[in-house]
């Protein structure tokens, strides 16, 4: 079940477990983080967020409505 960010604290812990996820996988995935993060406050036009989760935790899934659009937005590890 999808979790609800609806508050920027939610947001907040939300945005630190991508990173942290992304810290020992990703390259530079932290650096842009922080960017799409603003990109989505910016242009959000629903009030409600919503993130995947896995095993009662958030998982680098995140949904949102833009002008009555839905999006999604993945972050996921490839192996090499």
């Amino acid at each position: 079940m999808p979790l609800t960010i609806n508050t920027v604290r939610v947001l907040n812990e939300y945005i630190t477990g991508v990173m942290e996820r992304a810290d020992h996988h990703g390259q530079n995935v932290n650096e842009i983080v922080l960017a799409i993060a603003g990109a989505i406050i910016w242009k959000v036009t629903d009030d409600d967020i919503e993130v995947r989760t896995y095993a009662g935790q958030t998982a680098n899934v995140l949904w949102m409505k833009i002008n009555g659009n839905k999006y999604a937005l993945c972050y996921f590890n490839s192996i090499k």
